[in-house]
């Protein structure tokens, strides 16, 4: 059997802050022979086993030759954490199959599903639907706390050409529809293609690409962990000119003055 040891260490130690419960990731390479993704095991600070996931895995034949590791801890005031990976034979049971057991992961709810979620009436799914905020046809997402909804097809013939897209709906149970984020597309919408999905039972990510007619892209990718009150998001925009801030003067009218 053979380990890998990641170290979390705060060095701030400020009186005040200490860093949440929240996803982690590092990523993996093994030579071929050296481990399978059946016999992975991690064990936390005082040696108990982790729930662990392995995000986008690369196999050769029965062989695991790179993952990236995806695991919840915090890291109290002045911590030193180290978690240990075993992987080989020895390393079993398996910490894929332990982390099956986490509290409800993040996941995708279809919408007949989601009208029938426990919660309170007048509230969550229903009550963002009712407000017109998500579109019956496209899948919701939660974690616990959050639902979000990603643009899809709908969203996509209902935008002009050139006009705003609503790519990203946020609310929580209680509450219904919070925020709507729009993009403002530089030419009309060529494509909108939803990413390949990562889900599991601690981290969980999707995403969304948009594709113009003048060739340029706009990607926006959703990261979280079950239970968390909030998420990641990453932003990539590829021939997006820069616009003026409000009453600066645009890009011709400068170049004259």
């Amino acid at each position: 059997m053979r380990t890998l040891q990641f170290e979390l260490k705060d060095h701030l130690n400020h009186p005040k802050y200490e860093w949440p419960k929240s996803p982690v990731r590092y990523p993996l390479a093994f030579e071929r022979g050296e481990a399978r993704t059946d016999s992975l095991r991690l064990l936390g600070p005082a040696g108990e086993p982790v729930p662990m996931q392995l995000l986008a895995p690369e196999e050769e034949g029965e062989w695991l030759r790179s993952a990236t590791l995806c695991f919840m801890t915090d890291l109290p005031r002045g911590a030193d954490y180290t978690y240990t990976l075993q992987y080989g034979e020895e390393a079993a049971p398996s910490g894929v199959e332990a982390a099956s057991t986490a509290d409800r992961p993040a996941r995708l709810i279809a919408p007949d599903e989601a009208k029938g979620m426990p919660v309170g009436p007048g509230s969550g799914p229903d009550k963002m639907r009712a407000e017109g905020a998500l579109a019956a046809e496209d899948a919701t997402g939660s974690n616990g706390p959050l639902i979000w909804q990603l643009a899809g097809e709908r969203a996509a013939q209902e935008t002009a050409a050139g006009g705003p897209l609503p790519v990203l709906r946020l609310g929580t149970h209680r509450d219904g529809l919070l925020a709507t984020a729009y993009v403002h597309g530089p030419a009309a919408l060529r494509e909108l293609r939803r990413l390949a999905p990562e889900r599991g039972p601690v981290c969980w990510e999707e995403g969304v690409r948009l594709t113009y007619t003048d060739g340029s892209r706009y990607e926006l990718r959703l990261r979280t962990a079950d239970g968390l009150e909030h998420f990641e998001l990453l932003e990539r925009m590829d021939g997006f000119a820069a616009r003026p801030a409000a009453g600066a003067p645009d890009a011709a009218a400068a170049s004259t003055a």
